[in-house]
C-alpha cells in the first residue's frame, strides 16, 4: 500500500484574524515536539526531511502547512505513532499540556552563531515591526471584506426558506448517514484543507477527500446553509460514534467547509467543483433552501473578492520582509547542528516505531 500524505491548515488568516487548531489535531497525542526557532528555511527543510523518513516507511504522515507559504512546512503528524513535530514560535506556538511529559522542547536556536545575528539586530528589529505593521494592514482587508460579504448575505437571506432548508438538513442526515450505531465516543479533528495564503487561495479539499468512495458536492449560492448543512452531517456522524474531520471555511472559522469520515469512507465538500469519479454526488441547494423563483444569483466574482484582490501588494510586502529575515538567519545557521537535531528527532521517533511494532 503506497504511503499516505495529508495536505491541510491547521491555522488560517480569517475574517476574524489569525485563527488556529493545534490543539485540535494533537488530542490524544503521547510525543509532540516542540520545535524552538526562528526565520529561515532549515525549519521546513528539517520537518520535510524528517517527515519523508516516515513516509517512504509506509506510514501516514500530515502535512501542516504554512498559512502565508503553503509550500513551507508547520510540522507534521505521525498519527499511528500518536507522534508529531511542529514549529513552537509564533502566532501559531502551542500551549503544551504537560511539558516534558507530552510535549518535548527542541532548541533550534543552538545552531545560530548569535554573535552575527546581534550584529544584525537592528535590522532584525525593523523588519520584525515592517512584518507585524504588514500584516495588522493584511487584516484591515480581510475586515473590509467580512463587512462587504456580510452585506450581501443579509440581501440574500430574505429569499431563503427556512422551513424547507431544516428539512433538507433532517431528510439527507438520515438518507446518507443510515448507518448504525458503534457505541463510541467519537473524536473530531477541526482543521482548514483551505486558505488565502501570500501566493493566492490554496485548496487541499479534492486532495483531502481523494481517498472517500462516496462524495457529496455540495454547491449553493453564499448564505444557503450549506455550513449548517455539513454541521448537521457532523453531529450525526458523531452521535453514531464515528470519527471525523471538520474542516473549516478559510475566511470564517465558525462556518464549515467540508467533512470527511474515514470510516464510512465518505466526505461533504462545500464546492464549486464538478464531480468527477465514480461514488461523486451533486447536491445543488439553492432550489431547497430559496424560496420559488428566487434563487440565489451566482456573482463572479463574490463581493468580498473584491477587497480580497487588494491585498496582493501587502502579501508581496510579507514574503519580502520574510525573505530577508530567512536569508539573515540562514546565514548564521550552522548545517552540521541542524543535521544533529534531525538525527536526534529521528532517533526519538525511531524508538517510538520500534515500541509500537513489538
Amino acid at each position: 500500500m503506497p504511503p499516505i500524505h495529508q495536505r491541510f491548515f491547521a491555522c488560517a488568516h480569517t475574517f476574524a484574524g489569525f485563527h488556529q487548531f493545534f490543539k485540535d489535531n494533537l488530542e490524544g497525542f503521547d510525543h509532540v515536539y516542540l520545535l524552538k526557532t526562528g526565520p529561515g528555511p532549515q525549519n521546513s527543510q528539517l520537518i520535510h526531511r524528517l517527515g519523508m523518513y516516515f513516509s517512504k516507511s509506509g506510514y501516514e504522515v500530515g502535512w501542516l502547512c504554512s498559512t502565508t507559504q503553503p509550500d513551507v512546512l508547520d510540522g507534521f503528524l505521525l498519527p499511528s505513532l500518536k507522534a508529531a513535530v511542529l514549529i513552537a514560535s509564533g502566532p501559531s506556538a502551542l500551549e503544551p499540556a504537560a511539558p516534558g511529559a507530552i510535549e518535548h522542547y527542541v532548541n533550534l536556536g543552538a545552531a545560530w552563531d548569535t554573535k552575527k545575528l546581534h550584529r544584525q539586530k537592528d535590522v532584525i528589529l525593523s523588519l520584525n515591526e515592517k512584518l507585524n505593521e504588514a500584516f495588522d494592514g493584511l487584516y484591515d482587508h480581510f475586515e473590509k471584506a467580512s463587512i462587504t460579504q456580510d452585506d450581501w448575505e443579509k440581501i440574500l437571506e430574505k429569499n431563503l426558506d427556512l422551513e424547507k432548508g431544516t428539512a433538507l438538513v433532517d431528510l439527507l442526515g438520515e438518507a446518507i448517514l443510515n448507518y448504525p450505531s458503534i457505541g463510541k465516543d467519537a473524536k473530531v479533528a477541526h482543521r482548514f484543507a483551505s486558505a488565502y495564503t501570500a501566493i493566492g487561495f490554496v485548496d487541499y479539499s479534492l486532495e483531502l477527500s481523494a481517498p472517500s468512495s462516496k462524495r457529496y458536492f455540495i454547491r449553493g449560492s453564499w448564505a444557503t446553509g450549506n455550513s449548517n448543512l455539513l454541521k448537521a452531517f457532523l453531529e450525526r456522524a458523531s452521535h453514531l460514534g464515528y470519527d471525523a474531520q471538520a474542516y473549516h471555511c478559510p475566511l470564517d472559522p465558525d462556518q464549515l467547509a467540508m467533512v470527511l469520515i474515514p470510516q464510512l469512507g465518505v466526505a461533504f465538500l462545500v464546492t464549486e467543483d464538478l464531480p468527477e469519479k465514480e461514488g461523486d454526488q451533486l447536491i445543488d441547494t439553492d432550489k431547497f433552501f430559496f424560496k420559488s423563483g428566487k434563487h440565489g444569483k451566482k456573482q463572479d466574482p463574490l463581493p468580498h473578492c473584491l477587497e480580497m484582490e487588494k491585498t496582493r501588494r501587502v502579501w508581496e510586502e510579507i514574503l519580502t520582509l520574510q525573505g530577508q529575515l530567512n536569508d539573515i538567519y540562514s546565514k548564521a545557521t550552522n548545517p552540521d547542528v541542524v543535521d544533529g537535531f534531525y538525527e536526534y528527532l529521528r532517533d526519538q521517533l525511531d524508538e517510538l516505531r520500534d515500541k509500537a511494532e513489538h
